[in-house]
């Protein structure tokens, strides 16, 4: 058998760098699999029921804009610069 090292100094020094490599390595692999884990343990979560993320379509931006601007009594609507960013948002998505 070879010998590797020249001394049992380096030999010694070797064993204690393997063995800080051999704890780094291990403690990084528990936090991948802490991290996998948890990651398929948690819920995705669910699409909101408020009307505030809902995307709207070409037709129902549409529909927005002419109820709004045939209310002038006084309620409280969307903002131009809201309907426009709703517009943007449907025509990104095609149809």
């Amino acid at each position: 058998m070879p010998d590797l090292w020249q001394n049992s100094l380096e030999r010694e020094a070797q064993k204690n760098r393997a063995l800080i490599q051999l704890i780094v390595f291990s403690l990084l692999a528990v936090m991948l699999g802490t991290s996998i884990i948890q990651t398929i343990r948690t819920n995705p979560g669910s699409i909101p029921e408020d009307k505030e993320w809902d995307m709207l379509t070409d037709s129902m931006a549409e529909e927005e804009e002419s109820s709004n601007a045939s209310s002038d009594d006084g309620e409280v609507g969307f903002s131009s610069s809201d309907n426009h960013s709703n517009k943007r948002a449907s025509a990104s998505f095609g149809s």
